[in-house]
């Protein structure tokens, strides 16, 4: 049976590049959903937050404000989950850290 063909080093970085894109889109857009609401929030404010231009924020999140919104309640709602029953006690402790 033939093995999966590992990624080369140029799809490697790719991704690697694209991962920390995403992982600062994501920070950026908490800080201003946070600061005005996800609906008040426009997408070229995240792209400012985040450092980076609107390109770059469409090239990682094609769907735009609705997939960085969902992505940033799914990454919380995992981080929630792994606490179990006393999530509601780490969520409270998240809000103050805002």
């Amino acid at each position: 049976m033939p093995r999966a063909k590992t990624p080369d080093a140029k799809t490697r970085a790719k991704q690697a590049r694209e991962a920390a894109y995403r992982e600062v889109i994501c920070e950026a857009a908490e800080d201003r959903f946070a600061a005005k609401g996800i609906d008040d929030t426009k997408v070229e404010e995240i792209a400012a937050e985040a450092g980076l231009s609107l390109a770059t924020l469409y090239s990682v999140f094609k769907r735009g404000k609705s997939e960085i919104a969902r992505t940033v309640h799914n990454t919380r709602m995992n981080e929630l989950a792994r606490f179990g029953p006393d999530a509601h006690i780490h969520a409270q402790s998240l809000e103050r850290r805002r």
